[in-house]
């Protein structure tokens, strides 16, 4: 199976969910031994032919035009990471041969966007790699937070947070437009931007997981990485992760449900 994968970012240029998502994914249809090329944002809309799929994903970067050109060949599919094709190219669902949502609130803020079902569509979870794992005895009163800090990441109420709580430690490794609102406080440890390994470290050594988006969040990803390092979880109803139905006393279910590079490339060759 020979696969274009259509992106706005790899992990070097930006280190969101959705680029270390598509990482993890990539990686596995190259080991089940699938040919995929990556066309990243900015770059000339490369030949389709001899492609079996293209999956659209992250797409903020690219002219409608050339994603219509995409559309056209009636291969693609849209692996769905945010919601701004459902506020700028809303009748994009309907075009694509099938749709792959993150999560039940993910699938139903998209539609309550648009204001139609999408019915040719599957709900796959973010994949979760072994290496979030529980490891060691965790720091009493030790609150982590990883990712974007920004007003739709909730970092005005995570600042507040943090001055309520002045008992508790706070790790903090991010980026954004808020880092200078979060880096200076006096029970904050500001981390900037670590590498993946790092992060895990992090996770483990922290009792608490704090994520509460403003936004409707498709996955959010950190909230399952943090849980499968023994991370008890300071959430939101926003975050896409906690809307399916999994029982989240039961460990080892997770960690499988997590696991859904399988399922995923079942999903494609099936709609080839």
């Amino acid at each position: 199976m020979k696969v274009l994968w259509v992106a706005d970012y790899s992990t070097k240029e930006h280190k969101g969910g959705a680029q270390q998502t598509n990482a993890v994914m990539i990686k596995a249809g190259r080991k089940l031994g699938y040919q995929i090329d990556v066309a990243l944002g900015g770059c000339k809309i490369p030949t389709t032919k001899g492609y079996d799929v293209i999956i659209l994903n992250n797409i903020t970067s690219w002219e409608k035009e050339d994603i219509e050109k995409l559309v056209k060949t009636g291969k693609c599919i849209r692996y769905e990471h945010d919601q701004w094709v459902a506020e700028h190219y809303p009748e994009l669902y309907k075009k694509v041969k099938h749709n792959i949502f993150l999560s039940p609130l993910h699938k139903k803020t998209i539609e309550r966007k648009v204001g139609y079902k999408i019915k040719n569509s599957t709900l796959i979870p973010s994949p979760i790699q072994s290496i979030f794992k529980p490891l060691g005895e965790k720091e009493p009163n030790s609150v982590a937070y990883i990712g974007h800090l920004c007003d739709m990441k909730g970092t005005p109420a995570l600042v507040q947070y943090i001055k309520d709580n002045p008992r508790y430690k706070f790790y903090i490794a991010g980026f954004g437009a808020m880092v200078d609102d979060i880096k200076d406080l006096e029970n904050v440890e500001f981390l900037g931007e670590v590498e993946l390994k790092e992060v895990v470290k992090y996770y483990q050594k922290c009792e608490y997981l704090y994520h509460k988006p403003e936004w409707e969040e498709p996955f959010g990803r950190t909230v399952l990485e943090g849980y499968l390092c023994g991370c008890s979880l300071l959430v939101n109803s926003n975050v896409g992760a906690i809307s399916w139905d999994w029982d989240f006393s039961d460990y080892d279910l997770i960690k499988k449900k997590v696991q859904s590079q399988s399922n995923f490339w079942k999903v494609i060759r099936d709609e080839i």
